[in-house]
């Protein structure tokens, strides 16, 4: 698969389709609701378009430049994933919040 499109009209929240291109490897493009829920980092390896026509030009530019876009967002993806998404990275956040927890505790 080349690139996947994700045409949200409405949403809110991270979109695990989204994620799951990111960590194949496959570049998406989306629109601003497809983004909804992303950090501004996270949003940087996806490409946005609002209407059908700028939609299609986005695609046309990924299928034409493959190897160079591509490249570069599927690495840039693929990092973030790891650093985001991934189970370690997961693991980390939720202990932190379990510290912050504990710190706060009014006890």
């Amino acid at each position: 698969m080349r690139l996947c499109c994700f045409p949200y009209r409405i949403g809110s929240g991270i979109k695990t389709k989204v994620i799951e291109c990111m960590a194949w490897g496959i570049p998406v493009v989306t629109t601003s609701s497809g983004l909804e829920g992303f950090n501004e980092r996270q949003k940087e390896g996806m490409l946005a378009a609002d209407t059908p026509l700028k939609m299609s030009a986005k695609i046309i530019q990924l299928l034409e430049n493959h190897d160079n876009i591509c490249k570069q967002i599927i690495n840039k993806n693929q990092k973030i994933i790891r650093e985001e998404f991934s189970l370690a990275a997961q693991a980390e956040a939720y202990k932190e919040a379990i510290s912050l927890g504990h710190e706060n505790k009014n006890c």
